[in-house]
C-alpha cells in the first residue's frame, strides 16, 4: 500500500506492530488496539516508520474524512496526531484515544501535505522566493513586459509577444492565503491567442549546485514534489512544467483551479528523469520551472510524462492570455522526496541573502540609500568618477549592471552626472561604476546621491 507517496517501511522487530510497542515502549497508553485506537475505529491498516516517528494508517470512521494518519511520538506518549488526507489535523491525548475525552480543536493545512513530528532538513526548497515578498528591482510596482524580463527576485518572465500581460508583487493588494502576505499576480491587459510559436510563461531557473541530490540524468534520479497555492478568477485545468535548463527534457503537469477567486493548495510530484542531459553542479542554470500562462502546440505536450521536447505547459491548459483572466500564485516550494512538506520559512534576511547572489539592487527610496556605493575619486580630468560597491554576498558570476537615468543622479559636491557604467574592475564580490561628470577635481573625493524626488537605481544583476 501506498500513501502520499510513502511505501510500506518494514520494522527491524520480527512481529506485529502491536507486539513492536509492546516491546519497545512498555507503560505507554500506546500497547495495543484497544488503547492505541478509539473504540469507533475498528483497526489500523498498516503501520510505517517514517523518520523515527510510528504511523499508522487508519480508516476513520469517526471523521468526515475516508482516510487518515494516526501519529504516535515515542518523545510524547501521552498524545498522539491524527492527519487526514483532505487536510484535517487534530491533537489527541491519551485519554481521548481511549474514549473517555474528546479531541482538541482542529486546524486546518493543505489537502496532501504531510507534518512529521520530526524536524526537516533546512534548506529542502530549491526555489528562492517562493513566497514572493523579494522585490528589489521594481519595489512592488506592477510592470507590462515589452521582452522578457524579471518581476520579483528570481521569477522571471518569458513572453513571446509584448504588452499582453502585466506582472507584480501584489497586483491587487490582495496577498496570498493565510500565512503569505505576499504573492506574484498576472492580469490579461490585451487578451491574445497563441500561435503554434508563442509562449508565455513565469519561471524559475535553479542552479547547477542546488540539484546536485537529484542526480537526474542517471539511474539515481530522485523524485520532486512541487507545492503552491493558486487563485484564478476563472476555474480550469491550468499547466505548467519542470525541464532542463537546454530545453530538451520536459515533463508537462497540470492543476485543476476549481473554486474562483479562492487560493487552492497544489502538490504534484514528479518522477526523476533517468535520461537527458542535466547539469548537475556548477554556476550555470540547472533546472527551469515553468508555470505556464498560455503556449501554442510548439510549447505544449502531453501532461504527467517526460519527453524530449521544450514544453513549457500541458496540452490543452488554461490560457491565461487569451481572455480577461488572472491568476496569482505564491508559497511554491519545489523538494526532493515524494511528499509535499510545509513551506521552508526562512527568515527574511536569509532569504533576501539568496536572492542577492542573483540581484544586488541599491534604491534610494527601498533601500533608504543616501549614498551609492563608497566614496570615491575623481579621475581623467574630473570627467569620471569611480565609485567602489560592496557586494553584501557573493555573486554567482561577475554581474551586468542596469541603472535609472544619469540624471536621477548627483555627487555630494554637486557635480552633474551625465552617464555611467560597469567599470572593468568589477568582480562577483564587489563593483565599480564609472559616472561620467562634468566639472570635478582630478584625483578629488566624492561620492554618489540620488538627485530625484522618485527613485534612483543602480542594479547588479548575475541571474542564470
Amino acid at each position: 500500500m501506498s500513501f502520499l507517496g510513502f511505501s510500506r517501511v518494514d520494522f527491524p522487530f520480527a512481529g506485529s506492530a502491536t507486539q513492536f510497542l509492546s516491546a519497545n515502549y512498555p507503560g505507554t497508553a500506546f500497547i495495543d488496539n484497544s488503547t492505541l485506537i478509539p473504540p469507533a475505529l475498528a483497526s489500523y491498516d498498516e503501520v510505517r516508520n517514517i523518520g523515527g516517528a510510528l504511523w499508522f494508517v487508519i480508516n476513520a470512521t469517526w471523521n468526515p474524512q475516508t482516510l487518515a494518519w494516526l501519529q504516535v511520538d515515542p518523545s510524547k506518549p501521552s498524545e498522539a496526531t491524527v492527519y487526514n488526507t483532505t487536510g484535517g489535523l487534530s491533537f489527541f491525548t491519551a485519554a481521548a484515544l481511549g474514549g473517555v475525552a474528546t479531541n482538541q480543536p482542529i486546524t486546518f493545512l493543505p489537502a496532501g501535505q504531510v507534518v512529521p513530528t520530526t524536524q526537516y532538513y533546512s534548506d529542502r526548497n530549491k526555489i528562492i522566493n517562493g513566497d514572493m515578498r523579494i522585490d528589489q528591482r521594481n519595489n512592488g510596482a506592477a510592470i507590462t513586459p515589452t521582452a522578457s524580463t524579471y518581476v520579483v527576485d528570481r521569477w522571471k518572465v518569458l513572453i513571446t509577444q509584448s504588452s499582453k500581460l502585466q506582472f507584480g508583487q501584489n497586483d491587487t493588494g490582495v496577498g496570498g492565503p493565510n500565512g503569505f502576505p505576499n504573492d506574484i499576480g498576472i492580469l490579461t491587459i490585451a487578451p491574445f491567442t497563441p500561435g503554434a510559436s508563442d509562449f508565455f510563461a513565469l519561471i524559475q531557473l535553479i542552479e547547477g549546485n542546488n540539484v546536485s541530490d537529484l542526480a537526474f540524468g542517471t539511474t539515481s534520479a530522485q523524485p520532486v514534489t512541487l507545492s503552491f497555492w493558486a487563485r484564478a478568477n476563472n476555474t480550469g485545468t491550468y499547466g505548467g512544467s519542470l525541464q532542463n535548463s537546454a530545453g530538451t527534457r520536459s515533463y508537462p503537469f497540470t492543476y485543476a483551479i476549481t473554486l474562483p477567486t479562492t487560493y487552492q493548495f497544489f502538490s504534484i510530484t514528479i518522477p526523476g528523469d533517468t535520461t537527458g542531459t542535466w547539469v548537475t553542479s556548477g554556476t550555470t542554470a540547472a533546472i527551469e520551472l515553468n508555470f505556464g500562462l498560455g503556449a501554442g502546440t510548439s510549447f505544449s505536450g502531453p501532461a504527467s510524462a517526460w519527453a524530449s521536447a521544450n514544453y513549457v505547459t500541458a496540452t490543452g491548459a488554461f490560457s491565461v492570455v487569451s481572455g480577461s483572466n488572472n491568476l496569482f500564485i505564491t508559497g511554491v516550494q519545489l523538494e526532493s522526496g515524494a511528499v509535499a512538506t510545509p513551506f521552508e520559512r526562512r527568515s527574511f534576511g536569509t532569504e533576501l541573502a539568496l536572492c542577492q547572489r542573483y540581484c544586488y539592487a541599491e534604491n534610494s527610496l527601498l533601500n533608504n540609500v543616501g549614498m551609492f556605493g563608497g566614496t570615491g575619486f575623481f579621475f581623467s580630468s574630473g570627467t569620471r568618477l569611480a565609485i567602489p560597491f560592496k557586494f553584501p554576498v557573493t555573486m554567482r558570476a561577475v554581474p551586468t549592471f542596469t541603472s535609472t537615468a544619469a540624471t536621477t543622479f548627483t555627487t555630494f559636491f554637486d557635480v552633474a552626472v551625465s552617464a555611467l557604467a560597469l567599470d572593468s574592475a568589477t568582480t562577483v564580490s564587489s563593483g565599480m561604476v564609472d559616472f561620467t561628470t562634468t566639472g570635478g577635481t582630478n584625483l578629488f573625493a566624492d561620492s554618489v546621491l540620488a538627485n530625484t524626488t522618485t527613485a534612483a537605481q543602480i542594479t547588479f544583476s548575475a541571474e542564470l
